[in-house]
């Protein structure tokens, strides 16, 4: 019913892999590496998929928009 009646839905996906560095933190700095990826999808204009990388400066990859 939501998509015959021209409402428009997207979905941003944040992605993290866990890291040896992360040593005994390492739920909590998985769910803060998701959330950050989450939101820097959403800054990239929604409906897209960004994954956080471990290694380098910490940025972000871009995994694709539907």
């Amino acid at each position: 019913n939501v998509l015959r009646s021209g409402i428009r839905v997207t979905v941003s996906l944040g992605v993290a892999t866990m890291w040896e560095g992360w040593n005994s933190a390492f739920i909590t700095n998985l769910v803060d590496a998701a959330d950050k990826a989450l939101y820097t999808a959403k800054r990239n204009g929604r409906n897209c998929a960004v994954q956080h990388d471990h290694e380098g400066d910490g940025g972000f990859t871009f995994l694709g928009q539907g």
